[in-house]
């Protein structure tokens, strides 16, 4: 899409009431990140993931967000042996706190085809 059709289409005060809408600064950078894309296959995917979404919030109500934050600078350091402050690991126990709300809300074994079920099941302890 080119920038005058995202002018005239408001496409800048779309993505910043989604980010307004963003639980966490991951989400944030992914929202400020989209942009339109022309491809078909491309299109239809986002279009399903979001319909998805929309069921799985009306079946189930909005799901448990709270704790989500940036945890990705801390894990990284900790995991080359650094040691990490006691606020970085409060963030990394409600973080992981909030993962298992949604786990309890959302069943690994949930429909097949729906791709909020399938992410979920990504979410495995490490050992």
């Amino acid at each position: 899409m080119d920038s005058r059709s995202q002018t005239i289409l408001e496409y800048d005060k779309i993505i910043a009431d989604l980010m307004s809408l963003s639980h966490s600064a991951p989400g944030h950078d992914l929202c400020a990140a989209l942009q339109p894309v022309a491809d078909l296959a491309t299109v239809q995917m986002r279009q399903a993931d979001t319909d998805d979404a929309v069921k799985l919030i009306l079946e189930k109500g909005v799901p448990p967000l709270g704790g989500i934050s940036e945890i990705r600078p801390p894990v990284h350091r900790a995991s080359g042996g650094s040691v990490l402050a006691i606020h970085e690991l409060m963030r990394i126990a409600s973080f992981l706190a909030a993962v298992d709300r949604i786990r309890q809300i959302l069943p690994e074994d949930g429909p097949g085809d729906r791709i909020v079920y399938s992410l979920i099941a990504r979410l495995q302890p490490q050992k």
